[in-house]
């Protein structure tokens, strides 16, 4: 029997009467839809209704909620309709969820925004081309929450959750978000790596590889607290002469507003750069992250040479005492 020739969708479709009726029946064939037992007229509205389907999400494609939109982002906190209602009510802002703490007030921020949007998924090629063309690459790696330094068995869930979930708003020492550890290009040790396996208890199912979208919002951590200071002595000096009332909001204010994650997602941002190390994630809409899994092997073979052929110790000199540890 010989092969129907490939129909071109898309040329079939300027001439749809012009077809015959197994070449119609090709054209749908190639859409997943079956056409038989239908006149030439019903073939080709089916045909177009097909054609005109939106297309089905896939790694790398798949559409993306427009959380860093102007209409969505915030420029300050009384844009937040959250904050307002935390202010006024005196909420508690923190919450435990199983082993794990989250900010609670920053993952309503986040839903407000749009923030809360799923990272987009792409492959390792796709990544690596992203990262290429000036992205900054990044790890992520989870396991080990403020409950439970390890929580055996988590870290696929908590992968999983981040690429796919509900959102989560972490904590950190340095303002609550979502930590990652930046790589450098010209580091062959591969630091970012080894930070972020060791956060995920150095175990692979820990661990994430991902970027910052091109247009991704991001603001230097220093500036975050120079900032944050002007703050607080605007609120400081408000609070001297306001009634009662003020006064019990500006202590929730000053409160939220002593978080560095939450300050830099009320002003706006996507991401906190922690000086070239450490990259705090606002934003989980603005990542990329790779669909693949990540592996010490694959990514960190310098640590396994490291450790194979150890550097020397310094020798003594008359200029000083070498102390070994």
């Amino acid at each position: 029997m010989k092969a129907a020739t490939p129909v071109n969708i898309k040329s079939a479709i300027d001439g749809l009467m012009s077809l015959k009726l197994a070449e119609m029946r090709q054209v749908l064939a190639a859409t997943g839809s079956k056409g038989k037992g239908r006149s030439k007229s019903d073939l080709a509205k089916l045909i177009q209704s097909e054609i005109q389907k939106p297309a089905q999400p896939q790694v790398g494609t798949q559409p993306q909620a427009k959380a860093t939109q102007p209409s969505q982002r915030l420029t300050k906190p009384s844009d937040s309709k959250v904050f307002a209602d935390y202010v006024k009510n005196n909420k508690d802002t923190v919450a435990k969820y199983g082993e794990s703490i989250s900010d609670q007030f920053m993952a309503e921020v986040n839903k407000e925004t749009g923030f809360d949007a799923k990272p987009k998924l792409v492959s390792k090629q796709e990544l690596d081309a992203h990262i290429a063309a000036g992205g900054v690459e990044l790890f992520r790696g989870v396991g080990i929450t403020y409950v439970n330094r390890d929580a055996p068995g988590k870290h696929k869930q908590y992968v999983d959750q981040f690429k796919n979930g509900n959102f989560f708003a972490g904590m950190g020492g340095y303002g609550n978000g979502s930590y990652t550890a930046v790589q450098q290009k010209d580091d062959p040790l591969r630091e970012g790596f080894r930070m972020a396996h060791k956060f995920a208890g150095h175990n692979d199912e820990g661990m994430m590889r991902m970027s910052l979208s091109k247009d991704a919002k991001t603001i230097k951590y220093a500036d975050v607290v120079d900032a944050m200071k002007k703050d607080k002595d605007r609120l400081d000096a408000e609070f001297k002469t306001a009634k009662p009332k003020r006064q019990k909001e500006i202590k929730k204010e000053a409160e939220i507003l002593s978080d560095q994650g939450r300050w830099a997602l009320l002003h706006g941002h996507d991401a906190i750069d922690m000086g070239g190390q450490v990259m705090i994630v606002l934003n989980r809409g603005a990542t990329i992250v790779q669909h693949e899994s990540v592996t010490e092997k694959e990514y960190d073979t310098s640590m396994h040479k490291s450790r194979a052929a150890p550097p020397p110790p310094p020798k003594d000199d008359d200029e000083g005492i070498h102390i070994v540890e």
